[in-house]
């Protein structure tokens, strides 16, 4: 499967990651996607996207004031940007702690998120005609956290996942990086679906270049310097919905 990579390799797969291991669960994922509208496929990122906030840093910002850590600990947090002490940095924050409690401390912050203007009514419009999933990267469970409030399908969520043993989080099962993205929609493509993927950032970069077609989110309206990011930029929901409408897709 040829994954188009813009020529940015920034987030190989960190030594914490069993790469095949994590190949082979995305394509277990995929396949167990419930497509039912037909063969367009809809893709969105989810944090800062579809809602007006970050629920996986809020989330983990709460973790963190659930237990001490140590100082290796609070120092990978200054470096959470970069893709291995970020994983590790999360994974430290959710390790030991009781899967109930997470998903209890994920429901109430995902409460007290708000949804983009128009990005709700937008996204059940658009399930309701087509195939919506979303690929975040960040754990599935906050994400579905927020995306029940609409009854959405969990099985339509990729995102990070943890290993519970015994009721206890003890590390991760399946991580999302940026080019697992866009594997995700290759994979998707090669199973003759036609993909339309909403981004807002560099890291949407592999899921955004690998689609039929792609749409940047852009508050402001003005394109970022990295021009090439999308097929399509909009500043609304309403833009979206006019660019999905006159979707054209090469035969």
């Amino acid at each position: 499967m040829d994954i188009k990579t813009g020529g940015l390799f920034w987030d190989e797969a960190p030594d914490c990651i069993d790469y095949d291991k994590n190949t082979a669960v995305l394509e277990k994922r995929v396949s167990e996607l419930v497509l039912k509208n037909g063969k367009t496929v809809i893709a969105f990122d989810f944090d800062e996207l579809v809602l007006e906030s970050n629920l996986t840093k809020i989330v983990a910002g709460a973790l963190s004031k659930t237990s001490v850590k140590p100082d290796k600990f609070k120092k990978l947090k200054k470096t959470a940007g970069n893709p291995a002490n970020g994983i590790e940095y999360m994974a430290g924050l959710a390790k030991g702690l009781g899967w109930e409690n997470y998903r209890k401390i994920s429901s109430e912050k995902a409460k007290e998120t708000v949804w983009r203007q128009g990005f709700k009514e937008l996204v059940q419009e658009l399930n309701s005609r087509y195939n919506v999933i979303f690929i975040n990267e960040g754990p599935k469970e906050v994400v579905y956290s927020k995306l029940k409030e609409i009854n959405f399908e969990k099985s339509n969520i990729i995102g990070d996942e943890f290993i519970v043993e015994d009721g206890i989080i003890t590390g991760f099962e399946f991580i999302v990086l940026s080019r697992v993205k866009g594997r995700a929609v290759a994979s998707l493509r090669a199973k003759n679906y036609n993909v339309i993927s909403i981004g807002h950032s560099i890291e949407d970069l592999f899921m955004l270049h690998n689609s039929s077609l792609s749409i940047a989110y852009c508050r402001d309206n003005n394109p970022p310097a990295r021009q090439r990011l999308a097929n399509y930029y909009a500043s609304s929901a309403e833009e979206i919905r006019d660019i999905i409408k006159k979707a054209k897709f090469p035969k």
